[in-house]
């Protein structure tokens, strides 16, 4: 198997991207964002021969009046492909993200399998975020799901932290750390 490691750069010119996958290939992709990220973006991945796979990561922090806008689609496209996308994003401020997940699964990618979550922590009141995953599939014998959530720091997390003597704000800090860990994992799940 192939292994490709790439890091998708979005930016003025390159608001959407498309990448391939090959049979027997695997792609991992990472998305950071990063202040500079303005509008809308779009990645496709489509999984075009027997056995490609993909693991997309990625996830940052949104902050001021940033409106950042990002859609994700994983089509398979032929039998035994493999994907996992885990985004998380942190909005502070009157920052916006809208997200727009989709599993396509075509006809004839029997067996494939593939998991979607996004989830977003909301620093600030003004802060907002939209997620809206979703599955598309024709084949009958494949394994898919997604997870989505956008919710504020749960106070007991930042409780349990403070009891041990953790001052607010390093506290926070490491809510925030342990909440965009998982989009920072390598690898597809076995």
């Amino acid at each position: 198997m192939s292994r490709i490691a790439r890091v998708v750069t979005f930016g003025p010119r390159r608001r959407n991207i498309t990448i391939a996958v090959a049979a027997g290939s695997h792609v991992d992709c990472r998305i950071p964002f990063d202040a500079q990220m303005q509008g809308a973006y779009g990645l496709t991945v489509a999984l075009r021969g027997k056995g490609a796979s993909v693991s997309i990561r990625g996830g940052g922090v949104v902050s001021g009046h940033q409106q950042l806008k990002l859609t994700v689609d994983t089509v398979h496209e032929a039998p035994d492909t493999k994907g996992s996308t885990i985004l998380r994003t942190v909005l502070k401020d009157a920052a916006q993200f809208d997200f727009l997940g989709t599993i396509r699964i075509m006809k004839r990618a029997q067996k494939s399998q593939d998991f979607l979550e996004q989830r977003s922590l909301l620093l600030d009141d003004s802060a907002t975020a939209t997620s809206v995953p979703a599955l598309e599939i024709l084949a009958d014998n494949v394994k898919a799901s997604h997870a989505a959530s956008v919710a504020p720091i749960d106070p007991e997390q930042l409780f349990y932290l403070r009891s041990r003597g953790i001052p607010k704000k390093a506290a926070t800090k490491l809510v925030i750390e342990a909440f965009l860990a998982p989009a920072l994992v390598d690898g597809i799940e076995k």
